[in-house]
């Protein structure tokens, strides 16, 4: 298999999205959700996004934004890339070009299918990434995944990794349950957020960030 990437999200701190880029992260996500606890001031966005080393992406995270609103934003802070995760559609994505886009679904058995195969049949060009995430409002928030359902959408086929774009996993990872998820699954990616903190949301332990990624790598390796 191929390398599974990282991404730290919800860095509120310069401190802690230097950290993840030191230890290996691929990618550091920046929160934009008006109200949430890892909602990061302008002034901080600004300094981790100058902060980052070249290869490390910043991904700035909006939940039911207009297209116009979220375009000013990455092009106000230099960001390429930007995750979707409300109830965003089809034409909302499209209408984000030239950025990338990711867009998180939430694993429900009721809407799980369907989205998958609207997203990665007849997703924009500008779809880099599909996220699955808890079937919770929020993301962060650390609530378990439904593995099972996982399990039987994988066995559907509806996780092809020849399909594009690639499968990102997140919900209730942590440097304790990541590699098996990695072993089992080889996604493509893992995202983490509170399975990296000390317990304030928002504020990153560089040692959790160096065991998360620890743990992918070796799971990664494993299955190379």
């Amino acid at each position: 298999m191929s390398r599974t990437r990282i991404k730290i999200c919800g860095v509120t701190r310069v401190d802690d999205a230097l950290a993840a880029a030191e230890l290996g992260a691929d990618a550091v996500g920046l929160v934009r959700v008006p109200g949430t606890p890892r909602c990061v001031a302008d002034a901080i966005a600004a300094e981790i996004v100058d902060a980052l080393p070249a290869f490390v992406t910043p991904v700035m995270l909006f939940a039911d934004e207009s297209p116009s609103e979220m375009i000013a934003a990455a092009r106000a802070f230099g960001i390429g890339t930007i995750q979707l995760h409300g109830r965003e559609e089809l034409l909302t994505a499209s209408g984000l070009e030239p950025l990338r886009v990711i867009k998180a679904l939430r694993v429900t058995p009721e809407r799980i299918r369907f989205e998958l195969t609207q997203w990665r049949r007849i997703g924009p060009a500008n779809l880099v990434g599909i996220v699955l995430e808890s079937p919770v409002e929020t993301g962060g928030s650390g609530v378990v995944n439904n593995w099972d359902l996982i399990r039987r959408l994988r066995d559907e086929n509806y996780l092809d990794p020849l399909m594009s774009p690639p499968i990102i996993f997140a919900g209730g990872l942590d440097p304790k349950n990541v590699a098996a998820i990695v072993r089992e699954f080889q996604p493509y990616a893992v995202d983490v957020s509170s399975g990296v903190e000390d317990g304030t949301k928002g504020i990153k332990s560089r040692a959790k960030i160096a065991d998360f990624i620890a743990a992918v790598s070796e799971a990664s390796k494993a299955d190379s």
